[in-house]
């Protein structure tokens, strides 16, 4: 064998051992849990979310990158600069939220409860009506029977559970929405940014998203 075909040979092993190397690397391990837990649909949900959450990230930081956009999004809601809050955190149109609310994530992230909850030894608290108006005899309003609360069981939640081991945000954040469930945008995203969120990580930019969906 000469040297021109050893060479060849050599270039070739060295370039398949390389793309095998970057391949192994590009599958993240916590990706992959994150997924399985989900399932494709819900998945398939999650990145449209994304995909509508970055085109208004964009729309109202057109001078910033998207992870700089992520990180000035969080510190202007937990600075309460309400201007920024209620134009930015309400992301998605109308049929986005109907398609979102419909969707089989929708109830792995959130659940009903009733709203009055009878427990016993404890007396039912009464509440006197507002006084009589002609306005609210002509409108009745009915009181809700049931609120929605975060799902502690749900494939979002088991989801996190699986990779909270393997990345210190993930652990944090999941110890915290165990015990309080849906969290006020400013304490969440004082929350988050102390942690020091990585928006070039898969996991944390769908926390981010998924806690500014309702």
């Amino acid at each position: 064998m000469n040297i021109k075909k050893q060479h060849i040979i050599f270039l070739s092993i060295a370039s398949f051992v390389l793309l095998s190397s970057c391949a192994q690397k590009s599958i993240d391990p916590n990706i992959v849990l994150f997924q399985q837990e989900l399932g494709k649909e819900n998945i398939a949900m999650i990145d449209l979310l994304i995909e509508e959450f970055e085109d208004h990230l964009h729309k109202h930081y057109s001078d910033l990158t998207t992870t700089e956009a992520y990180t000035q999004l969080l510190k202007d809601i937990s600075d309460q600069d309400t201007r920024n809050d209620s134009i930015l955190v309400v992301y998605q149109s109308e049929k986005s939220l109907e398609n979102f609310r419909a969707s089989s994530l929708y109830k792995e992230l959130y659940t009903k409860e009733p709203l009055h909850q009878k427990i016993e030894g404890i007396p039912d608290l009464y509440i006197p009506p507002p006084p009589s108006t002609s306005l609210n005899k002509e409108i009745a309003i009915p009181e809700p029977d049931s609120i929605y609360v975060a799902n502690p069981i749900g494939k979002y939640m088991r989801a996190l559970y699986a990779i909270k081991d393997r990345d210190s945000l993930v652990k944090n954040f999941f110890r915290v929405k165990e015990a309080s469930g849906i969290m006020a945008s400013n304490r969440f995203a004082k929350g988050i940014l102390y942690y020091n969120p990585d928006f070039d990580n898969y996991i944390h930019k769908r926390i981010v998203v998924l806690e500014n969906s309702f």
